[in-house]
């Protein structure tokens, strides 16, 4: 496999196993790390579903790893506890809250 980082065998992807066969273990109790929601916020790049009512609640933007950022810090990875929280908050309260209001294929995109 031509990869920098592959993931582990475990369940979450709070693990990693990078090239030195070193552990990556998340930090990150948020859904959302506290730099990129800064960042997204300062850029006007929050989804329109990451904002339920005058509350943001950010999540995560999958970012698929390249030369220059192949291996996360680990407060930028979440932790066991935020993914299950992060993909509660998707599926419990993303999908049916904007599933009414949006076309579908544009709330499953921002789930999945």
């Amino acid at each position: 496999v031509d990869h920098k980082m592959a993931s582990s065998s475990t369940a979450d992807d709070s693990v990693c196993i990078a090239d030195d066969d070193s552990l990556l273990v998340g930090e990150c109790e948020d859904m959302c790390p506290a730099a990129e929601q800064a960042m997204r916020v300062g850029a006007e790049l929050v989804s329109p579903f990451e904002r339920i009512g005058s509350t943001l609640v950010c999540v995560k933007q999958y970012q698929r790893p390249n030369a220059l950022n192949s291996r996360p810090e680990p407060p930028a990875v979440r932790t066991p506890a935020a993914l299950e929280r992060t993909t509660q908050h998707l599926l419990g309260d993303v999908l049916p809250r904007f599933a009414a209001t949006h076309s579908l294929p544009s709330v499953v995109d921002f789930v999945a």
